[in-house]
Formats: C-alpha cells, structure tokens, sequence
C-alpha cells in the first residue's frame, strides 16, 4: 500500500522546520563569512603596523566633515608625548607647527584638498613636549565622496631631523670649502701675476737666446697656472652664490 502523505498541518509544521533549518545553515555560513572578513582586517592592520613600525612612521587620519584628527600613539610619541596627551582635533596639529612653517603649510593643504596636487607632501617643524622643534615630513591623500568633495585626508608623518641636519651640516661644509677656495685662489693669484711680470720684463731685457727661452718657460707656466687659478675661483665664487 502507498503511504497516505502528510496532512496539510504536518506538512505546514515540516515546512517552518525546513525553514529554521535553512536558516541556522545560512547563519553559520554567513557566521563564517564574517570570520574570514575579520581576519583578513586583522591581517591587514597587523601588516600596516609592521610598515608602520618598520619605517618608524607616525599614522594621522584627518575627517574633513567633523574636523576629528586621528594621530596614532607613534604620531604623539614623536613629539614626546603619550597616548592621553594629544587631543584629536586639527589646532593639536597646527599649534605646534613652528610660525615660519604655518602659512605654507596651509597652502599645501588647501592645493591638496583642491586637487592641485596628487599627493600632499610637506616638510615641515613641529614643537616637541620639550620645546625644541623637530623636523618631520608629511605625506597624504585625500579621499572623496561620490561627488567629488574631500571627505578624509590619512597620512603618514616621518620624522627627518637627523637627515635635515645632516643636510645642513653639509652644505655648511660645501659653503667652508668653496670661502677656502676662492680666498686661496685670489691669495694665490697676487704673487702669479707678480711672476708674469717680472718674467715679461726680463723678456724685456739684454737675454742670450738660452735665458730668453728659460723665462718663456717660465712665463707659459706662470700663465696656465694663472688660468686654472682663475676657473677655481670662479666655481668658488658659483657655489658660495
């Protein structure tokens, strides 16, 4: 004999059963879903704190709609500070950008938000806890709405101190070594030209033709010594400006 089937209120019943089944199987699978999408972020944030640490950065990320500014504890901690001590507003930036570096640090910002500029880039100081200023170079990019209008600015700050002074200390050098030149070169140049002349006026004088071609050598040297004299210290006179 055939079975007789479900009644119409079994078959309802199996139905929400089926139903609920259904779900749970969908919930653990968006349930695992979720987990991959959380350890993909945590891979990913553990892999930009390692840039980050590797290249001693500091992470700012500036929303353009609140005027809330992010800085990262390795931001503060380059100026001296810790987590607690900063605040996260945009004058926390600019009260302590030295005064000679405000004004072109708003322009550069302003010709970033503007899409003058690719990338913002800016070397600027910003005044340690200390009260010495440190010297530290900001790279960005803004992102915008579907609109086009600039909704974040996130960047890095890298501070060049050392770099900047070593810089300054060699041009220092460069500078100390063209003055050394050019002043040699023209102290050099005075008792030259007293040797031209005075070979040209033995030239000058009753010579045999033996002693006549001696001071000739003599004054053809002198005069290409004169020469490269003379290039040296016009490139002094280039470098030092």
């Amino acid at each position: 004999t055939f079975h007789p089937g479900l009644s119409s209120e079994h078959m309802k019943s199996f139905t929400v059963f089926a139903q609920q089944v259904g779900a749970l199987l969908q919930n653990r699978a968006d349930q695992a879903t979720i987990e991959r999408q959380v350890e993909h972020l945590r891979l990913d944030r553990e892999r930009l704190n390692l840039a980050l640490d590797g290249g001693q950065a500091g992470l700012w990320d500036w929303d353009l709609v609140s005027g809330q500014l992010y800085f990262s504890d390795r931001w503060k901690a380059m100026l001296g500070y810790r987590p607690e001590e900063v605040g996260e507003s945009f004058q926390e930036w600019e009260s302590r950008v030295h005064p000679d570096d405000q004004a072109p640090s708003r322009d550069l910002v302003a010709a970033h938000l503007s899409g003058a500029t690719e990338v913002y880039q800016n070397t600027h100081r910003l005044r340690h806890k200390d009260g010495h200023y440190v010297w530290i170079m900001a790279l960005a990019r803004v992102l915008r709405d579907d609109t086009g209008a600039p909704r974040r600015m996130v960047g890095i700050h890298i501070d060049v101190t050392e770099q900047r002074l070593a810089r300054e200390q060699a041009e220092a050098a460069s500078r100390a070594k063209s003055a050394f030149l050019a002043n040699m070169s023209h102290e050099i140049r005075t008792p030259m030209s007293g040797v031209i002349g005075m070979a040209e006026l033995l030239l000058d004088s009753g010579l045999s033709r033996e002693q006549r071609q001696r001071v000739e050598v003599i004054l053809e040297s002198g005069r290409s010594l004169l020469g490269i004299i003379n290039d040296v210290l016009d490139l002094s006179k280039l470098e030092a400006g």
